[in-house]
């Protein structure tokens, strides 16, 4: 009798108990749906599009899917096929995409991630019209990637090479030769316009009141006062 009463908890103990599997329960439902997004990983609410592209222009997988700069959806894979990369897209399915839309990967920042941007082409009005469904195809004459860096720089460096040294060398020595010794012409030139621009800022806040201001075509209230004062000493 006495063994079982000392393993019997009390109501504050439960009490306390319950509010701890409580705040799990919400704490897992959250990360599951806010975080994790567990129903769109497994395609609830979801439908899938594919997109041909002749070079994945450093799309992967995860990449976010934009359309009119609104995020709709993630790059589920990145497959290379006979004629080039096949992006497939897993998009949201209460969002209403137009078929006839241009797929463009861009960059975010010139060192940052890639991503895909969905645009409808001019005249395409939303609300009209087919819409991409489950399955379609976005075929890779509707597809736009960006320049590769890699192949930028090579054109580049090839571009400087061309230049002849001796020619190359004259143009930064007379270039040096023209700004030489003009670093505080240069720098009371930048500070007087610094100036001028305050200046202009203060002057803008400077409103007349209502009774001063002169509509264009019509005289000012003072003038009219004194023109129409030598009228009547006239009559």
């Amino acid at each position: 009798m006495s063994r079982s009463s000392s393993l019997r908890l009390s109501r504050r103990i439960w009490t306390q108990l319950t509010i701890l599997a409580s705040v799990t329960v919400i704490s897992v439902a959250v990360m599951a749906f806010g975080f994790v997004k567990v129903p769109a990983l497994l395609g609830v609410g979801r439908y899938t599009v594919k997109v041909d592209l002749p070079a994945s222009g450093g799309l992967y997988p995860t990449s976010v899917v934009t359309y009119r700069g609104s995020e709709i959806g993630s790059v589920k894979s990145v497959d290379v096929t006979q004629n080039g990369v096949q992006a497939v897209l897993s998009l949201k399915s209460d969002i209403a995409i137009p078929s006839d839309v241009t797929a463009a990967v861009h960059s975010r920042s010139a060192i940052g991630e890639q991503f895909l941007d969905l645009t409808p082409h001019s005249g395409t009005v939303q609300d009209t019209g087919p819409k991409l469904r489950d399955g379609d195809v976005i075929a890779v004459g509707k597809t736009q990637i960006p320049v590769d860096i890699g192949s930028l720089l090579d054109t580049t460096n090839k571009a400087l090479a061309a230049i002849p040294q001796d020619n190359l060398h004259t143009v930064v020595d007379e270039a040096s030769k023209a700004v030489a010794g003009l670093g505080p012409e240069l720098s009371r030139l930048v500070d007087g316009g610094t100036r001028v621009g305050d200046r202009r800022r203060q002057d803008q806040r400077l409103v007349l009141p209502a009774d001063r201001r002169v509509s264009p075509g019509s005289q000012p209230p003072r003038c009219g006062r004194r023109i129409r004062s030598r009228r009547g000493r006239g009559g």
